[in-house]
């Protein structure tokens, strides 16, 4: 009994298998009752394949296609801040909304929160305001690095009127 490969020696018009390939199907075809039947018979000739692949030697690729490539994400820096505390940084998916935090210590007030917009011709860093609010709602679709700033609070005395 000669083998796959010395048959494939004996006569040149042969052809020879230098990969496989599986059929792809996708969640939307797997939910269609019509696919049924196409689905058996392609597990049928994925099980040939499987077997052909093993006897000749070369490796076998199946993709699923059911699986989604993971969203992109992005990472929410902060500057440290002087004269308080800020919350939120992180790497966040592509579209989610997050709250960023900023609490001035005692004796400060806070000012805004500012985005990083680029550097100056001196390489400082050049910054936007984009907040007054000490509690910010942010949807993530960049990497973004946010700064808090704030200012010492002044005290006016209320027990006098004014004049």
């Amino acid at each position: 009994m000669s083998s796959f490969n010395d048959k494939q020696n004996e006569t040149q018009s042969t052809p020879q298998v230098t990969s496989c390939v599986v059929y792809e199907y996708s969640a939307e075809d797997k939910k269609s009752k019509s696919t049924r039947i196409s689905r058996t018979i392609m597990s049928v000739i994925t099980l040939i394949a499987v077997l052909i692949c093993g006897y000749t030697g070369y490796s076998l690729a199946v993709t699923d296609t059911d699986t989604e490539p993971d969203p992109p994400k992005y990472t929410v820096q902060f500057v440290k801040p002087e004269n308080g505390e800020i919350t939120g940084s992180g790497s966040y998916e592509a579209g989610k909304e997050i709250i960023v935090r900023a609490t001035p210590y005692e004796g400060y007030v806070f000012r805004g929160w500012y985005e990083k917009t680029g550097v100056d011709e001196n390489g400082e860093p050049q910054y936007k305001r984009i907040s007054k609010h000490k509690n910010h709602r942010i949807k993530v679709e960049k990497d973004v690095v946010l700064r808090a700033k704030f200012r010492k609070a002044t005290t006016v005395d209320t027990s006098q009127p004014a004049e």
